[in-house]
């Protein structure tokens, strides 16, 4: 949706909460959505990126005092797809970020961006054979069966009927072919247009003249543009009640 050379600044919502977040996302074209279906490159994109290994980009920030250390809050990196349709995925890294390390943002970002880069030069194919063993475990051990809205929604993704099942809970295809396609869903996201960063932290104290950051957005505002193209977030009519913190946030 954001077409190609789409080049957004930086956002900054300031949210309640005691931990600060930074997302950065893609828009990534997706030509062919039956092989997307079969081997889910972002979902093992996200894999490679978030497993907290021996110099994995959440060992570096870490390291470097951005992303808490805390088990409770463990993983601090994540990724997921935000939404999708035929011809591109949105698909974003958040970071979970040690208070008071809103101010430290851009280094945040660019290891996240550097992070993907690596993965754009080939993702390995273990990590692939690792993604897909934990989602036929997963799948084995499920506590339910499949719902008939989720059965539906396999079969519109994956025309062999033989197959429906299987690419709805795995990957289809050796370990290689799938990092392979993970690999071009890097390189994809890196040249088809340039990340979209947004940090959410809960005071704007410090960040320094909001103009070298990119626009402010207040939550009703950006609720208000992430529900037009499709998001979750309910639109909210201005004037917006001031949020209270939830669970998640205290």
């Amino acid at each position: 949706p954001f077409g190609a050379g789409w080049d957004a600044a930086p956002c900054v919502v300031e949210r309640p909460g005691r931990y600060p977040c930074l997302t950065v996302g893609w828009c990534v074209p997706v030509d062919d959505p039956v092989a997307a279906a079969r081997c889910k490159p972002l979902a093992v994109l996200g894999h490679a990126l978030t497993s907290p290994h021996a110099g994995s980009a959440s060992d570096v920030l870490r390291t470097a005092g951005i992303a808490p250390l805390s088990a409770e809050l463990e993983p601090c990196l994540t990724a997921r797809a935000v939404s999708s349709a035929e011809g591109w995925a949105l698909w974003e890294l958040s970071l979970l970020m040690n208070p008071g390390a809103e101010r430290r943002w851009r280094e945040a970002r660019d290891v996240l961006i550097s992070a993907v880069g690596v993965a754009s030069r080939g993702v390995p194919a273990h990590l692939a054979a690792e993604a897909k063993s934990l989602a036929l475990l997963g799948w084995r051990y499920s506590s339910r069966a499949p719902s008939a809205i989720e059965l539906s929604r396999d079969l519109q993704d994956e025309p062999s009927p033989p197959l429906a099942l299987l690419t709805g809970h795995t990957f289809v295809g050796d370990a290689q072919t799938v990092a392979d396609a993970a690999t071009d869903a890097a390189r994809r996201a890196l040249s088809f247009s340039e990340a979209v960063v947004t940090l959410y932290c809960p005071s704007l104290d410090g960040l320094g003249p909001l103009a070298q950051l990119g626009p402010l957005l207040q939550p009703s505002a950006y609720a208000q543009q992430w529900g037009e193209i499709g998001s979750s977030l309910p639109l909210v009519a201005a004037p917006l009640e001031p949020l209270r913190p939830t669970p998640a946030d205290a």
